[in-house]
């Protein structure tokens, strides 16, 4: 009896289907980079060879891919990579998954910052660099400093900056935006004015709210970088504090938030002395930026 031949279509067909009835959307796009991935190949390049059979081999590596994505692990994780401002980024379950809402942060971001001199920008929480290495790509007299508390994920921003070309224009410190003592250097005593900005999507997650997010996030995207005390508002607190340490005079700030707390970030921001703050909607009309200025 001869072995059922397997092309790329019947592949394509079965796998949808089981990723359909596992509850997981998106799932022909998922299984055709999970396709793509296992066979070396551009996706454009599945519906060229359509008829193709897969070798024995191919069907078991693209099977290890599916059943892990049928326990609803985040395909970005699975294929090592995601997308963000028309780049590829590498992700490892040490960083968050780079999403579209936070392109919205990168564009505001851009138009804060000044058009007539080379500047400095601070970006609080690497991830996978993706925030800080887009504006680096976007504009290229800018620097850009990135501090975390992971050092793999330190590593992952590092590999990234270094493979999309910005590696000489990019600084990365594994120090808590929470410490005071990082707004201090030991060496200067200051920082006073050495940023033009400062650039974040911090945790602001409650760990009452983290509890209920979906088994795709809790389950595998770090906790670490989530979760923030203080209903959510510990980083945007500490850093509107001490912001003005290390920003110039007429330095600014541009803060990812979640869903519900733009007004309390604003407000927090105001009590710090910051001025012409406003909010920024993403596409789903959620107030999801949030930015001032420091004068």
């Amino acid at each position: 009896m001869s072995e059922v031949v397997w092309t790329i279509a019947d592949v394509v067909k079965s796998s949808v289907e089981f990723l359909t009835k596992k509850g997981i959307s998106h799932s022909r796009l998922d299984v055709e980079l999970m396709l793509a991935k296992c066979l070396g190949k551009k996706r454009i390049d599945l519906y060229l060879e359509y008829d193709r059979p897969l070798t024995v081999a191919e069907r078991s590596d693209f099977k290890a891919f599916l059943f892990r994505r049928g326990n609803h692990e985040p395909a970005a994780y699975i294929l090592e990579e995601a997308g963000f401002m028309g780049l590829m980024y590498k992700v490892s379950r040490d960083t968050l998954i780079p999403r579209p809402d936070t392109e919205l942060l990168v564009e505001e971001t851009l138009k804060l910052l000044p058009g007539s001199k080379a500047c400095r920008i601070l970006d609080v929480g690497a991830g996978t660099g993706c925030v800080g290495i887009s504006l680096l790509k976007l504009r290229s007299d800018l620097r850009v400093e990135t501090w975390d508390i992971s050092d793999r994920a330190m590593a992952i921003a590092k590999w990234n900056g270094e493979s999309l070309g910005v590696g000489d224009r990019y600084t990365l410190k594994l120090k808590s935006a929470l410490e005071e003592s990082s707004y201090v250097d030991k060496a200067e005593e200051s920082f006073e004015g050495k940023f033009d900005g400062i650039v974040s999507n911090p945790p602001y997650i409650t760990p009452k709210e983290y509890q209920n997010l979906d088994a795709t996030v809790k389950d595998y995207e770090p906790k670490l970088a989530l979760i923030a005390e203080q209903d959510g508002l510990e980083f945007y607190n500490a850093l509107a504090r001490h912001a003005p340490k290390i920003i110039s005079p007429q330095g600014f700030m541009a803060l990812e938030v979640g869903w519900t707390q733009a007004q309390d970030v604003a407000r927090i921001l105001k009590e710090n002395g910051f001025k012409d703050i406003k909010i920024f909607k993403d596409l789903g009309s959620r107030e999801r930026v949030v930015a001032a200025q420091l004068a």
